[in-house]
């Protein structure tokens, strides 16, 4: 009951972390980006680089077009943190806040998603508490997981992976081995460099 109460402390304190002047700073240039495309995805159903007047171009300096390809579809990045984004938008208007806020709810999950795993791996409380509160006060982790960026999944897809391989290898089920299957999957579409 102790350690229960311990993480819900520690859930309690991330969301604090997470949440706190969300939107109280201008996107950056890349959260920027990522915006811009998931307002395009709401009027065209997917990442557009061009809404008519604005065409959105990562690369400054050149003027190649190798970022999208036919009618301006996205290529540079996958496509989850669009749509994320956009629905979003969907749901709570066009904001910064709103830009952030689904990233921010996954790097709280991502919190839990860590008690778990160190837990499955370790058999001890103690030390899934450790993990979930070192990575809690972890400076880079906060700001990383408060960006409208593809991070917050990234990590959120990378734990999942590693929490369905444990599972699978002690289980040999099918059920793990789908959703370890449709991780990795999910963690092509969010980001390639992984």
């Amino acid at each position: 009951m102790k350690h229960n109460t311990i993480l819900v402390v520690l859930l309690l304190t991330a969301a604090v972390l997470l949440f706190s002047n969300l939107g109280n700073q201008y996107l950056w240039q890349d959260e920027a980006e990522t915006a811009c495309l998931a307002k395009n995805t709401l009027e065209y159903g997917f990442p557009r680089a061009f809404d008519g007047k604005n065409i959105v171009n990562p690369r400054i300096a050149e003027h190649s077009h190798i970022e999208f390809g036919k009618n301006f579809a996205w290529l540079y990045h996958p496509w989850m943190q669009f749509y994320i984004t956009a629905i979003s938008f969907l749901l709570f208007g066009i904001s910064t806040f709103t830009a952030r806020l689904p990233f921010a709810l996954i790097g709280l999950v991502n919190v839990l998603m860590l008690y778990l795993l160190a837990y499955r791996l370790t058999r001890e409380r103690f030390t899934a508490l450790c993990a979930s509160f070192f990575m809690i006060f972890s400076v880079p982790y906060l700001l990383f997981m408060r960006q409208c960026r593809y991070y917050a999944p990234a990590v959120f897809f990378v734990l999942l992976v590693l929490l369905f391989y444990t599972r699978f290898r002690e289980t040999r089920s099918n059920r793990d081995l789908t959703v370890l299957s449709a991780s990795f999957i999910a963690l092509g579409y969010t980001v390639h460099g992984i």
